[in-house]
């Protein structure tokens, strides 16, 4: 689905018409583009988003999670007659999810048609209608984030809470590291962190996982791809790529990892600069990343995976890199 259509919503009765390049949050804040007063729902719950291949939900790590097919999920990209459940994956409240033409100004309601609906909220071109006999759910819209161009209104917060979900620990020999979960048992980490001998241990939030089996390995990029089961059972949630040629300098990034084997960390930092070592593409970062976070992975502003911890020159301060995702990612995919 091209975030170049608008994005319709449906939520217990609210029907809500976004613009492309607007966003959504959803939860039981106030100030939430959709608040969902049910305690199920966590105060900071979900986030839709749209970039250049369509759109994305995001659960914000939220207490009770989000369901899709009744498997829970923590990012999944949206189509036309997507249904996420918010809290339980059987009888939350739902987001339905389509497309259509973004309307050119708000649609005029007349007297007659506010007789027979509640109107809720027009503005920027989000309407909100609810039917009188829609069911008692205690719902209500906001414009606060739709009526923003942004393809992301995430906090640094949200963006850690995404990224802690997708941090693992590697430990091979005396190498230790970090890794990026990528989903269905994927872990992509630094070749440096993997390229000794013994076996592959994963940690993810401070507990076992198992052994890794390594599936390939370029240590001129320095990225190497994992597989193990279990992670998905302990908690863990998929990243998704993102596109690290899309970003320009002075971007927001959050980097995560075990720096000198302490507990998962969070650095943040901008974008000083792309760069480029024979094949390797490079993000140079002012973040503050050390020895144990090589492999973890490197967030843009909506979350999404742009570069895995590389190196850095501890003599030249804030002068550290990332493997961009441009080049890490067809590595993982084997193109």
């Amino acid at each position: 689905m091209k975030s170049g259509r608008a994005l319709r919503i449906k939520a217990e009765g609210i029907e809500l018409l976004v613009p492309p390049g607007s966003s959504v949050s959803v939860g039981r804040e106030s100030d939430s583009t959709l608040t969902l007063h049910d305690d199920r729902v966590s105060r900071r719950h979900g986030l839709l988003t749209a970039d250049a291949v369509g759109w994305t939900y995001t659960d914000l790590n939220s207490a009770n999670g989000s369901f899709l097919n009744g498997q829970r999920v923590q990012s999944v990209r949206v189509g036309p007659g997507t249904l996420i459940r918010l809290g339980d994956p059987d009888s939350g409240p739902t987001l339905q999810v389509g497309v259509a033409q973004a309307p050119s100004k708000v649609p005029s309601v007349t007297i007659g048609a506010l007789a027979g609906a509640t109107l809720l909220m027009a503005a920027i071109g989000v309407v909100a209608l609810r039917p009188t006999n829609s069911p008692a759910a205690v719902v209500s819209a906001s414009p606060t984030a739709s009526a923003s161009p942004s393809p992301s209104v995430l906090t640094r917060s949200d963006i850690a809470a995404i990224g802690r979900a997708g941090t693992v620990y590697v430990v091979r020999g005396n190498a230790q590291g970090s890794g990026a979960y990528l989903g269905n048992g994927q872990i992509v980490t630094a070749a440096h962190v993997v390229s000794g001998t013994g076996p592959i241990l994963i940690r993810f939030n401070d507990l076992p996982v198992g052994t890794a089996a390594l599936v390939r390995i370029n240590e001129t990029d320095d990225v190497a791809l994992l597989t193990i089961q279990g992670l998905d059972t302990a908690g863990a949630h998929g990243l998704l790529w993102g596109d690290s040629g899309a970003l320009r300098q002075g971007d927001d990034l959050i980097a995560l990892g075990y720096p000198e084997g302490l507990p998962l960390s969070t650095k943040a930092g901008v974008v000083s600069g792309l760069r480029r070592l024979g094949t390797t593409e490079l993000i140079q970062t002012d973040a503050s990343l050390n020895h144990g976070m090589s492999g973890g992975p490197v967030l843009d502003g909506a979350g999404h995976l742009v570069g895995l911890v590389d190196f850095g020159f501890p003599q030249a301060q804030g002068l550290n890199f990332a493997v961009a995702s441009n080049t890490a990612r067809p590595f993982v995919e084997g193109r």
